[in-house]
């Protein structure tokens, strides 16, 4: 068992432009704003990675339920415990599956139906998740050395103050391009069907930490571990191609200390299940 608080760190790396919109528009300037910090640095908002993550732990519980009956209920544990799952996401697995003509997706749909039954025999899946995440960031380097940065042009910590050299506009557009979309209807463009966003840069490398709060089990942490890396795309627009990613996954080495520095040990991504 891994005692309370273990650290991870997820690390991605931008193989396609992406979208973080923070749902705001810059005016005369794109319909879409990138979400970024007072200093001008952008960043992904932990709810919508957290949202992003649980979504392919749920494929990838298909994907078992496939194959393994007895590992997808083990794998639907690992969901629960990790995120948090609750009846109305229970009610959709079930309708999803139970009409699939698979004796292994049978045997898990009959599981989740005994779930929604409250069966006091069955061991009742976790309604809050023990895992937390924090933002999906730039590398706190660069982040201090743009702070640094910025109180060193005369206006100390205030990035508000534009009286500089260097702004936070500035900042965001070197990180940024934009974008932009028309809709067409037989070859004419449809009336307010134009759209521009800001898309985050191919080839950026964005960090989130990641703990696990109370005693968890080895498999739990490979469960996690598989979901990490079968994350492919992040950020808003992925099904017009958007936000194509490659991660790495890594636990805070048990020697760290915050006088020593920390240090990480990088996590397969093929994890042994049993």
């Amino acid at each position: 068992m891994i005692q309370t608080d273990h650290r991870f760190r997820l690390q991605v790396r931008l193989l396609s432009e992406a979208v973080f919109s923070s749902g705001e528009k810059e005016p005369n300037l794109v319909q879409s704003k990138v979400l970024a910090d007072p200093y001008g640095c952008v960043y992904l908002h932990a709810k919508t990675l957290k949202g992003q993550m649980k979504h392919q732990a749920f494929w990838l519980l298909k994907q078992y339920s496939l194959i393994d009956g007895a590992r997808a209920k083990r794998f639907l544990y690992s969901i629960a415990e990790l995120f948090g799952i609750n009846i109305w996401e229970l009610q959709k697995l079930h309708k999803e599956y139970k009409d699939i003509d698979n004796g292994n997706v049978k045997s898990l749909t009959d599981y989740i139906s005994e779930l929604l039954k409250g069966n006091r025999k069955l061991q009742a899946l976790p309604g809050q998740g023990v895992m937390r995440l924090g933002h999906l960031e730039l590398p706190e380097a660069v982040r201090s050395d743009i702070r640094k940065l910025i109180s060193e042009q005369g206006h100390g910590e205030d990035p508000t103050n534009y009286y500089s050299y260097l702004t936070r506009h500035d900042l965001i557009e070197a990180q940024t391009n934009i974008r932009v979309g028309i809709q067409l209807e037989d070859g004419i463009v449809k009336d307010k069907m134009f759209t521009s966003c800001h898309t985050v840069k191919e080839g950026l490398l964005f960090y989130a930490p990641i703990s696990l709060h109370g005693s968890v089990s080895d498999e739990l942490v490979e469960d996690l571990t598989r979901i990490v890396y079968a994350l492919k795309r992040i950020g808003s627009h992925i099904h017009r191609g958007r936000g194509e990613v490659e991660t790495k996954f890594y636990r805070m080495k048990e020697s760290s200390t915050m006088q020593g520095g920390i240090e990480w040990d990088e996590l397969s991504s093929r994890a042994n299940h049993k």
